[in-house]
């Protein structure tokens, strides 16, 4: 196992599975499962397993999302992923048969559970729930352990803070750090104290055990999917997490009620009949960024953080390709529809890009503001196009319908939360319009006719729920497939310092093999446009959404954590900011730390 933890370091996080299948070749048979009583390094062998097959499970999980990709196809049925999915389920029940205690192996099991659509959403939330319970129990009970002097077995210890903590509830041991920097004066005082600390056998290394990140994990889950069916027990999962507020529970039910203040320019949809675009450019995007597209896999969309790609606004020049064809014939003239007369004719570029999200296995979009990157990381202003903009491609049908994007009535320089918000739910081929400073973002996507009142509803013995696996959908998954475009009054890039390929604002990549996807939009367009109709200048009636009321609910700060214990965090990875501490003013820090991660 020592091995193994030497080639995580060795290998940039990539452990080398040959040592843990070593482990169960040797071990298996001799061991019993555990029945949680540590009282010597012997006892934790069960527990070893269990961590060895965890292992196994997060490899094999690894390699059944690359098939998929590789494949670029959603189609999970098929014969090669199906020995994948029963491999990842075997090896993750073997792991909670040797400790159905590890908090770990509850949480990637949901995970995978959730993202392939393989567990049920109530068993889903019910692997989550085990992941909080035995997280919050075994952790103090390890520590315990640890700071008793009475238990002089060192090598008991060791072995606990290695698996239990480090690797079943994701505890670390952080060291205090030094704050003194007083300046050069003080560092022969330092130097003599460092001395003294060597001669003391007694010296210990001062700092303290983190939080459980499992715990947070999978609480901040639980929270996530309850909201979307009982909030009263969301809020259970919220209540030992550091926030003070959430989203309004009549955002996610969509109850109404008239807000309190005015708004001046409300969100507008544009939902004709036939669709915002003629068929032949409807047909024609929906192609070129299909599921199994080769866009996704040339721009390495899964692996890569936010891209974008800015486009000049050159009038009365012919569209070179789809994409300018679509923007400055479709939906260009709905923002100037929308806009006063100057600030139309003030628009001088087009910020674009594209998401596609799996309905019924994603969280949604985290809320934010749409903003020049670069320009807040060289000056830090913040800027915003004049208006911001959803084209909705896939995914708003009414057997599957995607996550509902939501804008709320609130800007970096708010000084109150908003008091409301409106919801746009998808529907194929509309054109969603709202001004390029509010907070917005996506609801998890859920789908329709779920069995999740039929299936699992009540809670199950955890004997069955390590079993409560079910066969991969057959059926070609759907996704919620949409174009967003960003309508400036600058050119974004003559400020850029350095602008790359695949970054905030690039330039759209050289049509070569290697994107193959820019040559595809390019076909067909010389000096003549695609548009069949002749154009769409003519204005189409537009619809208000729904608004709701309130936006937020206040519910108190976190739970004290007891002295012994550290206070959970919400990790960054995973924080759509449903949940928050102390808005409006985190929504505005998080374009700095966000446009920091960068």
């Amino acid at each position: 196992f020592r091995q193994y933890l030497d080639s995580i370091e060795e290998n940039d996080g990539e452990g080398d599975v040959d040592e843990l299948q070593e482990i169960i070749e040797l071990a298996e048979e001799h061991v019993k499962y555990s029945d949680s009583s540590w009282t010597s390094a012997v006892d934790l062998l069960p527990v070893l397993l269990s961590v060895a097959y965890n292992g196994l499970a997060d490899h094999a999980i690894g390699e059944y999302l690359s098939t998929r990709d590789d494949m670029q196809s959603d189609l999970v049925g098929d014969s090669e992923n199906d020995d994948g999915a029963k491999k990842v389920q075997s090896l993750l029940i073997k792991s909670l048969d040797f400790f159905p205690e590890n908090a770990a192996t509850w949480s990637m099991g949901a995970n995978f559970g959730r993202m392939t659509n393989q567990l049920s959403p109530s068993n889903c939330r019910q692997w989550y729930q085990c992941a909080v319970e035995n997280a919050s129990q075994l952790r103090p009970k390890a520590l315990e352990i640890l700071e008793d002097e009475s238990v002089e077995d060192l090598l008991l210890k060791e072995w606990i803070e290695l698996l239990i903590l480090n690797n079943v509830v994701g505890v670390e041991f952080e060291a205090l750090q030094d704050e003194n920097e007083e300046g050069e004066e003080d560092l022969e005082a330092d130097d003599k104290k460092m001395e003294e600390k060597k001669e003391d056998d007694q010296d210990e290394e001062e700092g303290q055990y983190s939080a459980s990140k499992v715990e947070a994990t999978s609480r901040f889950m639980c929270a996530m999917l309850w909201s979307m069916v009982d909030h009263d027990k969301a809020l259970t999962y919220l209540k030992k997490l550091p926030v003070t507020h959430r989203l309004h529970p009549n955002v996610w039910t969509i109850r109404t009620k008239p807000p309190d203040r005015p708004v001046s320019k409300p969100p507008l949809a544009f939902r004709p009949e036939d669709g915002i675009l003629p068929q032949g450019l409807y047909s024609s995007m929906k192609e070129a960024f299909a599921p199994d597209a080769v866009y996704w896999n040339e721009s390495d969309y899964s692996n890569r953080g936010y891209y974008s790609y800015f486009v000049e606004y050159q009038k009365n020049h012919a569209p070179r390709n789809l994409i300018e064809d679509v923007i400055v014939n479709c939906l260009l003239p709905r923002a100037k529809q929308v806009l006063s007369k100057t600030d139309a004719e003030s628009i001088c570029g087009f910020e674009w890009w594209v998401h596609t999200r799996p309905i019924k296995a994603n969280l949604g979009h985290n809320l934010h503001f749409d903003t020049d990157e670069s320009a807040l990381a060289q000056t830090g202003k913040v800027t915003h196009p004049i208006l911001s903009s959803v084209l909705y491609l896939t995914g708003g049908d009414d057997d599957n319908k995607g996550g509902t994007t939501i804008i709320l009535d609130q800007t970096p320089d708010s000084k109150e939360v908003a008091d409301s918000a409106w919801l746009s739910a998808p529907k194929d081929n509309s054109f969603l319009l709202f001004p390029g400073n509010l907070l917005h973002g996506v609801l998890p996507c859920p789908g329709r006719g779920q069995p999740d009142d039929k299936e699992g509803i009540a809670p199950q013995s955890r004997k069955d729920l390590i079993r409560s696996w079910r066969d991969p959908p057959k059926e070609e998954a759907s996704n919620r497939l949409t174009f967003m475009v960003g309508f400036w009054t600058r050119n974004v890039p003559e400020s850029m310092k350095q602008r790359r390929l695949y970054g905030p604002c690039g330039p759209l990549p050289p049509a070569t093999d290697d994107h193959s996807w820019v040559k595809n939009i390019s076909k067909g367009y010389n000096k003549a446009s695609r548009v069949e109709n002749g154009g769409t200048d003519s204005a189409i009636p537009a619809s208000p959404l729904l608004q709701v009321s309130p936006a937020w609910e206040v519910i108190g700060g976190a739970e004290e954590a007891p002295s012994e214990e550290r206070q959970l965090e919400i990790p960054h990875t995973i924080d759509h900011r449903f949940f928050v501490r102390n808005p409006p003013e985190c929504f505005r820090n998080s374009l700095f730390e966000d446009n920091d991660d960068e």
